[in-house]
């Protein structure tokens, strides 16, 4: 027997006591995961396409944030046609129902999927901070927004390094660096999402509009919470993956 072919028959760990190994196992994740990339990136192409429709036809100039949104998109894109590839090698699955032949596979994408995740997310608060810079012309201002984005531009080379070289997922030993890598990211994401939404608050609260209005251009800001509140709840599922090595279905229970 070939060496693929023991590696394609081998699952990629032993069954536990009460399980048995069933290369031909399902479960809900796939779908779940699949059902909620259709229908988050059909809205996102949604409000992609009227931002677009308002920058040439109303607003008739493109700038830099336009074609960030953009290249975030595209990226969140590619983030998406990865996982599904994943699932074919054996994302959902517990591991001792994929084979090793699937596990190494799926070694393989994990750190491209991590890249166009990450990279999008930031690219995503990128396109906010550029926006901002167009609004207001003030020294402390744009020294805030600058900060901001040298800040976020380094930390993501930082973990590019990182997931790419000593933490890629296919190196042997990279489990606790990548670990340590994954909370710090969710961390700093989670602080950099609330410093992305205060930065315009007292730039609002300085316009000349009635309370009423001010109050509900910052409560819309004020929606963008929800992605520290969802980085939050991410942590909480990457310190329940630390100690187990069923990284398969852990890791699809989370991004379900």
């Amino acid at each position: 027997m070939s060496t693929l072919e023991e590696l394609a028959t081998k699952p990629a760990m032993p069954a536990p006591d009460g399980q048995e190994t069933d290369f031909n196992q399902h479960t809900e994740y796939p779908n779940i995961l699949l059902g909620s990339f259709v229908v988050s990136y059909f809205l996102a192409t949604l409000f992609l396409a009227l931002r677009l429709y308002t920058t040439s036809a109303i607003v008739r100039r493109f700038d830099l944030d336009d074609g960030l949104i953009i290249l975030a998109w595209g990226l969140s894109g590619a983030y998406c046609i990865i996982m599904c590839v994943c699932i074919d090698y054996g994302f959902g699955k517990h591991l001792w129902n994929v084979s090793a032949l699937q596990a190494a596979n799926y070694l393989k994408l994990l750190g491209p999927s991590m890249m166009t995740y990450s990279w999008s997310v930031s690219i995503a608060k990128l396109a906010m901070l550029a926006l901002y810079h167009r609004i207001n012309t003030d020294l402390m201002y744009r020294i805030a927004i600058y900060a901001t984005t040298l800040s976020i531009f380094g930390y993501q080379i930082a973990f590019t390094y990182l997931f790419t070289g000593p933490c890629e997922p296919a190196n042997s030993g990279a489990g606790e660096c990548l670990n340590k890598g994954a909370i710090a990211q969710v961390i700093l994401n989670i602080a950099f999402d609330i410093i992305v939404i205060l930065i315009p608050i007292p730039t609002i609260m300085s316009l000349k509009m009635p309370r009423k209005q001010r109050g509900l251009v910052i409560m819309i800001l004020g929606l963008g919470s929800g992605a520290a509140v969802v980085s939050a709840v991410k942590v909480w599922w990457v310190m329940k993956m630390i100690d187990s090595p069923d990284m398969p279905t852990r890791r699809a229970r989370r991004r379900s």
